[in-house]
């Protein structure tokens, strides 16, 4: 199948879902804390770092979950 038929996710991101904000920088480096997502990357992670660290502006929404669940 080529490419997806679900319409295009962007009106969906065009505002925050929830307050608990961390910025990516701080995240990729510093971890997210026990009550946070791991976040998956394709990438080493220095280019990860480097990609946070030089001018990128992102955020990473923290997930709140009780532990052990899925």
């Amino acid at each position: 199948m080529a490419g997806g038929k679900r319409p295009f996710p962007l009106s969906h991101q065009r505002r925050p879902l929830g307050t608990d904000l961390t910025p990516f920088s701080k995240w990729i480096t510093g971890g997210g804390g026990q009550n946070t997502a791991q976040l998956s990357t394709s990438c080493e992670r220095w280019v990860a770092q480097s990609f946070a660290t030089h001018g990128a502006d992102c955020w990473v929404y923290a997930i709140q979950a009780p532990a052990g669940s899925t």
